[in-house]
């Protein structure tokens, strides 16, 4: 634990609720005997990195976690979209433009209430 903690900067305590959390694999082992791999690695690089994208929720981490096909852009102002690629998008153009309108829509909204 000791060594994964120092090779991702984590806390040992972090470390232990994320596993606890399904965001990072369960060791091979326990206590003492516990074995942690490049695995765990990369999933706490991915969790930083859904951190710096401005992502906070843990379930939404949870989700993009579980997926690999699931994508975080941003923030840009304020603004972070989480999305899973389609299977077989064929016209990128027109989910841009719904996921604009989504955008827009939910920005509209924000300043009514």
């Amino acid at each position: 634990m000791s060594d994964l903690a120092e090779a991702t900067g984590q806390t040992a305590r972090n470390i232990r609720y994320l596993i606890t959390e399904g965001i990072v694999p369960k060791p091979e082992g326990f206590g003492k005997g516990a074995v942690y791999s490049v695995e765990h690695v990369d999933a706490l690089r991915r969790y930083e990195s859904l951190k710096a994208a401005g992502v906070t929720s843990i379930s939404t981490i949870r989700d993009a976690m579980s997926s690999s096909r699931t994508r975080v852009l941003g923030p840009v102002d304020g603004i972070v979209v989480v999305f899973e690629d389609a299977v077989g998008l064929h016209d990128e153009d027109a989910v841009v433009k719904r996921v604009e309108t989504a955008v827009r829509k939910a920005l509209e909204n924000r300043k009514d209430s």
